[in-house]
């Protein structure tokens, strides 16, 4: 769950620090994310849309090559 918030994150233009070195630091991130939802709950419904359209993509490609 952490991971899928992580990206929403970065997609939202809100770049957080990737690596944690420990439970506060990451509960500073998740801090972070909810805030950033709290401002626009539907930037991020949109970078939710645009994440599931990119795994879809990715399910149907054809290989190249």
């Amino acid at each position: 769950m952490f991971r899928a918030s992580e990206r929403l994150a970065q997609l939202a233009g809100a770049i957080r620090e990737t690596n944690f070195a420990s439970i506060e630091q990451a509960r500073v991130g998740v801090a972070n994310l909810q805030a950033d939802i709290a401002i626009d709950p539907g930037r991020v419904l949109r970078v939710a849309a645009n994440l599931n359209a990119g795994r879809f993509e990715a399910a149907v490609a054809e290989p190249t090559g």
